[in-house]
């Protein structure tokens, strides 16, 4: 307000005028999304569909539904707004057939208008009762994939059906940089303002995976098209609460995945994973054709003292199976001959199948063996040429000119740094790859090699020689 009073309140410039009216507009508008954010509730949609036709009971779907209400009331409280619906005919037959992914364009309105659709499948069987969940997330419009379970016990039926819900709900959190610190972030949980009981959400806990997204929309708000993108090889795993917000640490591949400054319509969200699998398989294939998969590399998995461990080698396909432990976040390390190619984290058991393109080792391998022989060679060389040498002194020691004469024209015959040169050059132009990241590593082999020639084959050692074997005949002459 001071720096504006010498203007007076008649000789305001026009682009002063415009220049504070949108620096106020964008923090109040930055203001009122945290506040809509932190207050407002998840607007939760329930479809029930129930197949009691093996253990009959009266009014049992209405029953159940009465139930999970009252117990999502007890233990979400005022974080979800919850209307629950038990499906009849078509639908529900659907649901109970496979719990389908309805594309976007064919949703209802009213799930469009909610956040979050739990669909939930619950049918007697001889054994007992299965229960089948699903969520969909309409704001990132991302289905999860089925979780199934099953109970045995009737009176267990209504809290199993909770627990499957509650599981396959996926919290959203808004991720905040810290400034400096690119190894962890803050999470703002949606919600966290509502006076929820213990005073922080029960859907974040020490250790949960979250999948960090970027959500791009226009200006009126409308998600643009593709405008849901995970972050590449990157995850969250939140560790403690502070205040209303999460800590999480960041688990990535790439290098520094977050932006401090928001550009535009885009938000940094995070949304937590609910591992259900025994383990995830990861399949690594050539980054210039995926048809190629890298079989026979090793994976070596970080350890929580921060060494490795080797979980095994890829099969013929380029793939390998990640099993679940006590962290929920595994870094993995690609390597082939010793050289690291590539480091990637994934969550176990939160996906069934993982896909990475990396650059394919292969030519570097076949530039690698070459260059092994051509290296062999070139040892062998140097020690034949060291005796040579040595016994062409010892004879000029003891007066033996003519013994030293015919080692020094067997020395003359041997390769030089020419014929080695050549050997290289052939073997560098029929090993090359088409990607940057390999040729580069190949062409570092191939110089390192050249430079070789220049320390273990100088003619110098030689020159020597032969000056003391002329000097030693001039000597005989005179």
């Amino acid at each position: 307000m001071t720096s504006l009073a010498k203007y007076g309140p008649k000789r305001l410039p026009a682009r002063a005028i415009l220049a504070v009216a949108v620096i106020f507009a964008s923090r109040s508008a930055h203001a009122v999304e945290q506040k809509y954010w932190g207050e407002t509730a998840y607007q939760v949609q329930i479809e029930l569909a129930v197949d009691a036709r093996l253990r009959p009971e009266t009014d049992f779907a209405e029953r159940l539904a009465s139930a999970l209400l009252r117990r999502i009331d007890a233990a979400v409280g005022p974080l979800w707004k919850t209307n629950l619906t038990v499906t009849a005919g078509v639908r529900r037959a659907d649901l109970l057939r496979s719990l389908p992914a309805t594309p976007w364009e064919d949703t209802p309105a009213e799930i469009r208008q909610s956040d979050k659709l739990l669909l939930l499948a619950v049918a007697a069987t001889p054994q007992g009762w299965q229960i089948r969940t699903r969520e969909f997330d309409s704001y990132l419009r991302r289905w999860n994939p089925v979780a199934t379970t099953t109970v045995q016990q009737r009176r267990r039926l209504e809290e199993a059906c909770f627990q499957a819900l509650f599981a396959s709900f996926s919290p959203l959190a808004e991720v905040r940089v810290i400034e400096g610190n690119d190894e962890r972030v803050e999470l703002l949980p949606r919600g966290h303002d509502l006076p929820l009981r213990g005073g922080r959400s029960p859907f974040f806990s020490s250790g949960m995976p979250l999948l960090p997204i970027l959500r791009r929309s226009d200006r009126s708000g409308e998600l643009l098209e593709n405008g849901v993108v995970p972050l590449p090889w990157t995850y969250l795993s939140a560790t403690e609460p502070q205040g209303d917000h999460w800590l999480a640490d960041v688990h990535t591949g790439v290098r520094r995945p977050f932006r401090a400054r928001r550009r535009g319509q885009v938000e940094q969200l995070a949304v937590g994973l609910s591992p259900r699998d025994a383990a995830t398989i990861v399949r690594f294939y050539a980054r210039e054709d995926k048809s190629i998969g890298l079989a026979g590399y090793e994976v070596f998995r970080k350890t929580s003292d921060g060494g490795t461990e080797l979980v095994g080698v890829t099969d013929r396909h380029g793939e390998i199976e990640i099993p679940r432990s006590a962290e929920a976040i595994a870094t993995l390390f690609l390597r082939s001959d010793g050289q690291l190619l590539a480091k990637i984290p994934v969550a176990p058991g939160a996906e069934q199948r993982l896909e990475a393109p990396i650059a394919d080792d292969a030519a570097r391998l076949r530039a690698q063996a070459e260059l092994r022989t051509v290296r062999e060679d070139l040892i062998d060389l140097v020690a034949r040429r060291a005796i040579l040498i040595g016994r062409a002194r010892n004879y000029l020691e003891t007066d033996r000119l003519k013994d030293a004469q015919q080692l020094m024209s067997e020395l003359g015959k041997l390769p030089g740094v020419a014929q080695f040169s050549r050997q290289i050059s052939l073997a560098e132009r029929g090993n090359s790859s088409a990607d940057a990241s390999v040729q580069k590593r190949i062409s570092t082999m191939f110089d390192d090699t050249r430079s070789l020639l220049a320390k273990f084959l100088s003619p110098k050692p030689i020159n020597d020689l032969q000056a003391q074997i002329n000097q030693a005949r001039n000597s005989a002459t005179n």
